[in-house]
């Protein structure tokens, strides 16, 4: 089988368009919001019909249960699938995940309801999964379905790891993995995760790494009861006072982490980074203009802000709860959220360590007789994987014949808990292929 081969291929890919956009819509449809136990369990056996229509041999795997409010809740499946080609041909481990993040804010259900139906414009689609990660999955089962259409064997054995837990922290799967490790990886030679997305460049891209997380409730307690401002404000040291000044204090104003000693294990860029950020295809005013903001950080160069969302570690403050206090009362307890993103050679405890001591220490410097405490409940080492095996050489040569164009292999700037426990507890290649494009709105990629 040659070029001729490939060929027809594509074709008959170009021929199905229309069908594809139709199954895509009839996924996006499905309100696989995470956590919900109904629809992420009708998603799972919506995927598995699929599959068995492909030829796959199917099981959906029991993962156990979660405390939910008291109660006992049976976690959605997960669905594991084979295509068997030959046994003597490599097999490439494919994860992907169906749930969907949960529409949040003040709309309406008219407008939360659109978000489900698949939309195209100016041949960009939008609906949730789309990107991520319903969208990239049929990717597979289309050329699945393309190969059995024109009657060859597939050149390589696959198989499938799907959930529908992802967003809430992929419950259930991280600890299947760990229990079941040889028999979900035995034979297997690779693993691709279509999980990931691009800046939205003209060019393709290939993930190697991804920044870890590490998600923080800080939390300054007053008296036990909130109090007026009109009537108490000026009497007491107010909580959420203390709260801001450290928060205040954990970066500057160009988002540099104060935290002392804090980038002391962040490898230096060296120079064959330094070329390949360079030569990255990224429009900085489109992305300026796809975000809505009049300037961004860094002198608005290139490479230095593409290093800062990918390779550097970053803090973001996401909120702060006052426990549905008034406007004008004076909370007695308030807790920030905030997250920061780490790289390799950092680990979650290590950051936990260097924050506690820090906000303490500057904490204790005000003599507040209020009480701080830090708590981390998430934490998501980062990962990165040499981009010159076969696996990425495979990778690379399939973009370049598609896109007419080597790919750009970078970092992911988010953190996707699945891909470093696959990593450590496979051993094998990882490489992350975006298909999608993450510069509109994170809640209906």
């Amino acid at each position: 089988m040659g070029e001729d081969y490939m060929e027809k291929l594509y074709r008959i890919i170009d021929q199905k368009r229309g069908s594809y956009l139709d199954v895509l819509k009839e996924a996006v449809s499905i309100r696989s919001e995470t956590g919900d136990q109904a629809e992420t369990k009708k998603v799972i056996s919506w995927a598995e019909t699929k599959l068995r229509e492909l030829g796959a041999a199917t099981t959906s795997q029991d993962v156990g249960v979660i405390i939910v409010e008291g109660k006992k809740v049976k976690l959605p499946p997960v669905l594991i699938a084979d295509i068997k080609s030959d046994p003597s041909k490599v097999t490439l481990l494919v994860y992907g995940h169906l749930d969907v993040r949960p529409s949040r804010g003040s709309r309406s259900n008219i407008e939360t309801a659109e978000d489900y139906n698949l939309i195209e414009e100016d041949g960009v689609l939008f609906g949730k999964g789309v990107t991520d990660s319903k969208g990239p999955l049929l990717c597979w089962f289309n050329a699945i379905g393309a190969y059995r259409e024109y009657g060859v064997e597939l050149p390589i054995n696959l198989r499938f790891v799907i959930e529908a837990m992802k967003e809430s922290g992929s419950l259930g799967l991280l600890d299947y993995i760990h229990s079941n490790k040889d028999y979900l990886f035995k034979n297997v030679s690779y693993i691709c995760i279509s999980d990931s997305s691009c800046l939205c460049s003209t060019k393709p891209v290939i993930t190697f790494g991804g920044r870890g997380c590490c998600k923080f409730m800080l939390t300054v307690e007053g008296g036990k009861v909130d109090l007026h401002s009109g009537v108490h404000g000026g009497m007491v040291s107010e909580p959420m006072n203390d709260l801001m000044s450290l928060l205040c204090s954990l970066t500057d104003n160009k988002g540099e982490i104060q935290v002392p000693n804090f980038r002391d294990n962040v490898e230096e860029v060296t120079p064959d980074e330094e070329k390949a950020y360079h030569r990255m295809s990224f429009d900085v005013s489109a992305f300026k203009r796809s975000v809505g903001v009049g300037k961004l950080l860094h002198k608005e160069d290139k490479k230095r802000l593409l290093m800062h969302s990918t390779r550097f570690p970053s803090l973001s403050i996401h909120s702060i709860d006052t426990r549905n206090s008034d406007d004008d009362a004076i909370p007695s307890k308030v807790t920030a959220s905030f997250t920061i993103r780490i790289v390799p050679n950092q680990t979650p405890q290590e950051v936990f360590h260097k924050v506690q001591v820090y906000l303490m220490y500057l904490f204790n410097r005000t003599q507040s007789p209020n009480q701080m405490t830090i708590e981390m409940p998430v934490a998501i080492p980062p990962w990165i994987a040499k981009p010159n095996d076969g696996n990425y050489k495979s990778a690379s040569k399939a973009m370049h014949r598609v896109y007419k164009q080597e790919p750009d292999l970078i970092r992911e700037g988010s953190s996707i808990p699945i891909v470093s426990e696959l990593q450590k507890v496979s051993g094998k290649s990882v490489l992350l292929l975006p298909v999608g494009c993450s510069a509109h709105s994170v809640l209906k990629n």
